[in-house]
């Protein structure tokens, strides 16, 4: 192979086991459009990192290949990954070349040719489903629905396997309503296999204190399992189709 394109990283998790199926190598690119209130990786914001290319990234991963059997793979995350998708065109054709299955951890926030053909790579995606109305969209995340729901129907088109993923964020969409609103933004996607519902927590806060950024939710308190309960009931109750964790 010859020396091409180079990504901006800023980390790697080489056994993660919550961003797709089975043991994956997790790539977190750096850089991302939007400033959602409740991000737990604000130092991922700025297209700040080390440059790998695409053949010294294959190499890392092929170590990682024999734990991975049968159903992990590698999972671009970030940060917002698309943002280098001429990059992730290189890297996906190496990875396919060694049938290495594909997650993308995306917000859906950016579409164009180059992302279409990033999509078409991808065995798997996680789709981040911020808030469930324009409004709350561009508040709380400083970002688009529309454009989320966009990229989704590029997914249902590409018949690609889909997991939703929201953050509950208290007193900003964790009531039964809001679950409510969220369920009928996806219930005619065939393409979707899961939704997870994950609770707010404060485990990077600290990453605020440290690179000086405000931190809007400074004051709230993590999520209990015991208030993500009915809000998980009710989301399997109107989505009977669709896995819910």
């Amino acid at each position: 192979m010859t020396k091409g394109k180079t990504g901006i990283i800023n980390s790697f998790e080489s056994f993660a086991t919550l961003d797709g199926d089975g043991i994956r190598f997790e790539i977190f690119f750096a850089g991302c459009p939007l400033r959602c209130v409740c991000c737990h990786n604000p130092e991922m914001w700025e297209q700040k990192g080390q440059a790998y290319t695409s053949t010294h990234l294959l190499k890392m991963i092929k170590r990682y290949q024999p734990y991975f059997q049968q159903r992990g793979g590698v999972t671009w995350s970030g940060g917002e990954p698309l943002l280098q998708a001429e990059f992730l065109l290189e890297l996906g054709q190496h990875l396919k070349q060694e049938h290495i299955h594909i997650a993308l951890d995306t917000s859906g926030c950016i579409t164009n040719d180059r992302v279409e053909k990033v999509l078409d790579l991808c065995d798997l995606v996680l789709l981040d489903l911020k808030q469930n109305t324009e409004e709350k969209y561009r508040q709380y995340a400083k970002g688009s629905l529309a454009q989320t729901i966009k990229f989704l129907n590029f997914c249902q088109q590409k018949k690609k396997k889909v997991w939703i993923r929201t953050v509950i964020i208290p007193h900003i969409n964790d009531t039964l309503k809001d679950i409510r609103a969220f369920a009928n933004l996806v219930k005619e996607y065939s393409c979707i296999e899961q939704y997870d519902l994950l609770p707010f927590h404060t485990m990077g806060f600290s990453k605020y204190e440290t690179y000086h950024i405000p931190n809007p939710l400074q004051e709230e308190k993590d999520l209990s399992i015991e208030a993500m309960e009915p809000l998980k009931q009710e989301l399997k109750t109107l989505l009977p189709n669709i896995k819910v964790e």
